[in-house]
């Protein structure tokens, strides 16, 4: 299938890390369609998982659900970071934790309609304990569920946003937890 042609672009808004384009494009001979499209930095999103088989969640206040989700630990590779740099440091941020193992577990659109948000996932094992240093504006409420309890809550809908679920599928795929023959 062609690509539309982009017959124009221009930014409608810019931040320090989005920005906001709207896209003009067409599809062979139909009119042409306006979109909004959301330019931002990648993310990195951790399944970090003690020697419990316990992992640790956070529920956040997010403005754009006007709701408190719960989430895996997750933030924006900064640029010039790798992706495992920029899951290292929003695990330290966010929970204060360090991890002496790490296993990359693929990447995911975010949004894929509406942005180019990439997320990099990762499962991080060999947790310690160190200094939490949240962005001002996160207040987040830590916590650990099992990892049965985890995919539970998945399947139940309390772990509601795109990047958890996937993070906690991919995460039990890699651990072999999810006995999908029987599916």
């Amino acid at each position: 299938m062609p690509k539309p042609e982009i017959v124009s672009r221009s930014v409608l808004w810019q931040g320090n890390v989005e920005t906001i384009d709207l896209v003009e494009l067409r599809w062979a001979d139909a009119p042409v369609r306006q979109r909004i499209v959301v330019q931002t930095l990648p993310g990195a999103v951790v399944f970090a998982m003690d020697e419990r088989g316990q992992v640790l969640l956070l529920e956040s206040y997010r403005i754009a659900v006007d709701d408190f989700l719960v989430e895996l630990p997750a933030g924006k590779i900064e640029s010039g970071d790798t992706p495992l740099a920029g899951a290292q440091r929003e695990l330290a941020e966010e929970t204060g934790l360090r991890a002496g193992e790490w296993i990359e577990l693929g990447t995911a659109c975010g949004a894929q309609g509406s942005s180019n948000w990439m997320c990099h996932y990762f499962l991080a094992r060999g947790l310690e304990p160190g200094e939490r240093s949240p962005e001002p504006h996160e207040n987040h409420r830590l916590f650990w569920l099992s990892i049965d309890e985890c995919w539970q809550w998945v399947m139940d809908g309390r772990i509601r946003n795109n990047f958890s679920i996937v993070g906690v599928t991919k995460a039990l795929c890699h651990l072999n937890r999810l006995n999908l023959s029987d599916r």
